[in-house]
């Protein structure tokens, strides 16, 4: 059993986070079935590329992900909805500012600041896109009980399951939080000859997890029902994701 360690600047273990992702992503590639639970998910590039042949070559978490899926391995996600990352004032602002550019003007660390915040949802966005594209039904949704706009208790494990392997801990399923240079983390990685029972119970509960969870469907009309719900946000009709990351896109682009 290891416990591996980081703090904003560099990993304080022998073995950083990423390079426990690494291998515990190389070694889903001989596992029946992988399981990723983690409440924020973002596409991002590893510090090294990822090289597994003959399935996959890429610096990007996202294609390592898609490549596992596409040698036959049963990948499955449980992540939150996007409406926990999409900030309805702000989309507010953002619009008006777009409405009225001529008689508004910004200074360049107002502009930053913006593009900042429309690129930290792009990226959550743009990635789940992408992997329901892929996983289908694989990727599933944390959206509350009853399906609540605003539900009290929401998804806050993170943990990583495969045949051989578990890994537990704070660390989320991007940049910061596997990346040296980002989040202070602290992670468990152990192995199921090394404690079956614990393995077992920790694969129930990710298998729990998933079965309470919803599709992506679920989620696009969530976050479509937001924005639509609250009068004013958007000055054009959002009926999918897709539209609101071309509509964010737009916006983000307009502030330079």
């Amino acid at each position: 059993m290891l416990l591996i360690c980081k703090d904003s600047r560099k990993s304080v273990s022998s073995m950083s986070i990423e390079e426990l992702i690494k291998r515990f992503l190389h070694e889903s590639f001989n596992s029946k079935y992988v399981y990723i639970i983690s409440p924020w998910i973002t596409s991002f590039e590893l510090d090294s590329r990822f090289i597994h042949y003959f399935y996959v070559s890429s610096n990007n978490v996202i294609d390592v992900l898609k490549a596992l899926t596409n040698s036959g391995i049963d990948v499955k996600v449980v992540t939150r909805c996007l409406d926990d990352s999409m900030d309805v004032q702000l989309i507010r602002i953002l619009t008006n500012i777009v409405q009225r550019e001529r008689d508004t003007e910004l200074n360049d660390d107002i502009k930053a600041f913006f593009r900042d915040r429309i690129n930290e949802f792009l990226d959550r966005a743009i990635a789940l896109v992408s992997l329901a594209d892929d996983l289908r039904d694989s990727l599933r949704f944390d959206l509350g009980a009853n399906d609540e706009l605003f539900p009290w208790y929401r998804l806050h494990t993170k943990l990583y399951v495969n045949e051989r392997s578990i890994i537990m801990g704070s660390a989320n399923f991007t940049r910061g939080g596997i990346l040296d240079g980002g989040n202070w983390e602290c992670v468990i990685h152990f192995t199921k000859d090394e404690n079956t029972n614990l393995y077992n119970e920790a694969l129930r509960v990710a298998q729990h997890y998933l079965s309470i969870s919803k599709g992506f469907e679920d989620c696009e009309r969530r976050v479509v029902r937001i924005i639509n719900e609250f009068g004013g946000v958007i000055n054009e009709p959002v009926y999918s994701i897709e539209d609101l990351i071309e509509y964010l896109g737009r916006v983000r682009d307009s502030l330079y």
